[in-house]
């Protein structure tokens, strides 16, 4: 299982982030947890390496710095990051430099994803957690579910109702690394040059 950090310029909650997916590594899968912290600004490359080298230190898990050299539009950035660090058929989760996961999000997702054999899944999400004073103090928009709904299963995405979260919040997103979820990553990327 890798869980994919894109970061651009908010260093200051990095850390904090981080720390919290490290509660994540006892997460039943048939897959280890890896870490990618995709860095998409190039003149915070040593700061990202050295903040991802004290967590792998702190916490023992396999984590990578990915360095863009150049800076890439938001969406490109992420998916060209799981099309170069991913495994075949390996469940990928994209975690913002600002996100934090509920204590059972990662779970949720890895159990659904590999129980119904998707290519995707999307998620509901508690909107929104804002970071201020250096990542030192949170302010939540509205209240945070304190326990894990049981009925949570996997449905099929039909029309997009109402109910439903927007699905470019980069930390709803989870996928599997097979040959459908490739064809159709390089289908919108072709779409995306065409215009």
């Amino acid at each position: 299982m890798l869980i994919i950090s894109p970061t651009f310029t908010r260093l200051h909650c990095l850390p904090w982030v981080l720390e919290r997916l490290a509660q994540f590594h006892r997460v039943e899968s048939a897959e280890p947890l890896r870490i990618v912290v995709a860095n998409n600004y190039p003149p915070n490359k040593v700061a990202v390496v050295g903040i991802c080298n004290a967590f792998a230190e702190r916490s023992g898990l396999v984590t990578e710095c990915v360095d863009r050299g150049i800076s890439l539009p938001p969406a490109e950035h992420w998916y060209k990051t799981i099309l170069e660090t991913a495994s075949h058929g390996e469940t990928v989760i994209l975690h913002g430099d600002d996100d934090l996961f509920l204590p059972w999000g990662v779970v949720s997702r890895v159990s659904e994803i590999e129980r119904t054999n998707a290519d995707m899944l999307l998620s509901d999400f508690a909107d929104r957690v804002y970071f201020f004073d250096s990542g030192q103090k949170y302010w939540l928009t509205e209240e945070l579910p304190l326990q894990e709904e049981q009925s949570q299963s996997a449905v099929k995405w039909g029309s997009y109702p109402e109910s439903h979260p927007d699905p470019s919040y980069l930390s709803n997103h989870c996928y599997r690394n097979t040959p459908a979820f490739r064809a159709g990553l390089e289908l919108a990327f072709e779409w995306c040059e065409s215009q």
